[in-house]
């Protein structure tokens, strides 16, 4: 199957696009003309600018191509120009793509894209400047600066446009302040630009003399600061931006899918806003190693990582790896690793066409790592605890199994029903796994209790002192848990799951809301299952009836509030238990 990055509405833009300017093609047909030294030094200058790093904004870079190809359409029989124009952009983008080493289609697809709408927005513009000028030559006078400069207004609309088209429904972009600011430099960029242009009308149409020379190149180095100090602040911008993303968006410390996922859709917007190749994250654990990328990106660096390892680093903060340095990856790459003993076990690789990435990109992708950093040790940690917690229950239950089986398997239907009923109540996973393992706990106070006691009938044949010493459990399995700092308020949960609404439960007599929600529903749990499946001192009764006994017992047994969220789905409860699901 053949595969490509780019969305279908993306791809459709640039078949709608090229099919425009083939039928712009045919009703021209191609006139040869000779090639003269003022269209060799255009079309020189055309390829410099398309494939040299300027280290400035690609928006200087676009002006100039226009102001280039709007030269050529202008000065050249519109047969031969816009033959010539576009057959140089296809070759000039398709190489400069291949070159980068994306997938062929790809390169096709930006190619026909990128060539296509250059050319339609210079076109524009010289249709737009003939319908105003009707003079037969070109001399600089009011009436042509005023042509010109309507028909680069034209020009200037339609990129504007087709840039927030673009990025609203092409990569799905929201249109920010940052966004419409650029717009707005880029028309100050091109209205200065338009100086130039008319400084190439005294080069090209008057005669060349020097003085005029040195004026455009001083015109052309003035806008080459201003778009310098232009890409500076709007890098600052999009810095600033993307950090403040990244520090507003909501993670579930608890789901590594749902961290991955927010933290993937922001290098989604820092690889379209900082023109970036690829960028990953990753981080060595005992069991795994965890990835966070879009899914071309982490194919790449499948490949990229070893590479990384192989080559002898000293203990640093950022690494910068030259194109040549990595075989068959020619990308200018950062990597920010994750240091630990002196051993590299993950860090964030980040890969740009670039020769040289300015200091404030290192400074802002190393923010976003420690950023990430922080994130994902906060989830380690969580896991950490989540293993330590599975463990300690692991072997609580164990003692409780050898002690007694009968209330091992008491404990595992509570556990599971006050899990359902958490879930009803709409408890976040990590709630309602501590309400599992409470549920699982729920009586490890009565493991302390002599086998005997298990063994009578019913609490008739329990003396006073035996009753009493069963009215104890929650207390004894409060003291024994209640040092275990991983359990959070579990242990008070457990302290209370006897205590009853009306105050006369035990072992502390706590009414009303002096006992909390989950101590209500670990009882409403305990009872459920000790009304199905009985106890040694209750018979089981049927299912209707261990409801109507739950319903009935609101505002004495259980919390009036509670009962009334939970009464809808009591019987749903109910009916898996029965059939052993």
């Amino acid at each position: 199957m053949v595969k490509y990055s780019y969305s279908n509405k993306f791809i459709w833009a640039a078949i709608i696009a090229t099919i425009i300017v083939e039928i712009i093609l045919f009703f021209h047909p191609f006139a040869p003309q000779v090639i003269d030294i003022k269209l060799i030094l255009n079309s020189v200058l055309l390829i410099f600018l398309s494939i040299v790093d300027m280290k400035v904004t690609e928006n200087f870079r676009t002006t100039f191509l226009f102001i280039l190809m709007f030269y050529i359409l202008i000065m050249y029989p519109m047969e031969f120009a816009i033959w010539y124009v576009y057959i140089l952009l296809l070759l000039i983008n398709i190489i400069r793509k291949l070159y980068s080493k994306k997938r062929i289609l790809d390169s096709i697809i930006v190619t026909l894209y990128i060539s296509s709408f250059l050319f339609l927005y210079a076109y524009s513009g010289v249709i737009v400047f003939k319908l105003i000028y009707k003079g037969s030559t070109y001399a600089l006078n009011a009436n042509i600066i005023f042509s010109l400069l309507i028909a680069f207004i034209v020009m200037e609309t339609l990129t504007s446009l087709m840039f927030i088209i673009s990025n609203k429904y092409f990569f799905k972009i929201d249109i920010k302040k940052k966004h419409l600011l650029l717009v707005l430099y880029s028309f100050f960029g091109d209205f200065i630009s338009m100086i130039l242009f008319l400084m190439f009308f005294l080069l090209f149409v008057e005669n060349l003399i020097i003085i005029q020379i040195l004026y455009v190149l001083f015109v052309f180095i003035v806008i080459f600061l201003f778009n310098y100090i232009l890409k500076e602040r709007l890098d600052i911008s999009k810095y600033t931006e993307l950090i403040n993303d990244l520090n507003s968006r909501n993670y579930n410390i608890d789901d590594f899918d749902s961290i991955n996922h927010s933290i993937s859709r922001l290098f989604a917007k820092i690889k379209f806003d900082l023109n970036v190749e690829n960028i990953y994250y990753f981080r060595e654990t005992d069991d795994a190693t965890l990835e966070i990328g879009l899914k071309d990106d982490i194919e790449i660096y499948k490949y990229v990582i070893p590479l990384l390892k192989e080559l002898k680093y000293k203990r640093t903060k950022i690494i910068d790896i030259a194109k040549e340095e990595l075989p068959h990856y020619n990308y200018h790459t950062l990597f920010i690793p994750y240091w630990k003993d002196n051993i590299i076990l993950g860090g964030l690789v980040y890969s740009t066409d670039l020769n040289i990435i300015p200091s404030n990109c290192k400074l802002s992708i190393n923010l976003i790592n420690n950023r990430i950093n922080s994130i994902i040790n906060l989830y380690l940690k969580k896991e950490e605890r989540k293993h330590l917690l599975i463990n300690i229950v692991s072997l609580l239950v164990t003692s409780i199994e050898d002690n007694n089986y009968g209330l091992a398997s008491h404990s595992q239907r509570v556990a599971k029903i006050a899990r359902s009923l958490g879930i009803k109540l709409g408890y976040d996973k990590e709630k309602l796994d501590l309400i599992e393992y409470a549920g699982l706990l729920h009586d490890i106070g009565i493991v302390s209790y002599s086998r005997d006691i298990f063994s009578r009938k019913s609490q008739s044949e329990l003396s006073d002192e035996e009753w009493n010493i069963i009215k104890k459990h929650p207390q004894i399995g409060y003291n024994i848990l209640k040092n275990i700092k991983s359990l959070g308020d579990m242990p008070r949960w457990i302290l209370d799951h006897h205590e009853r609404w009306d105050g006369m439960g035990f072992p502390n007599n706590k009414k009303g809301n002096e006992i909390s929600e989950e101590s209500m529903l670990l009882n409403i749990a305990n009872v459920i299952d000790s009304f199905i499946f009985g106890k040694s001192y209750i018979n089981p009764v049927p299912l209707k009836i261990a409801e109507k006994y739950i319903l009935k017992g609101s505002g004495s047994l259980f919390n009036p509030k509670l009962i009334k969220k939970l009464s809808p789905y009591l019987g749903d409860i109910m009916k898996p238990l029965i059939k052993g699901e």
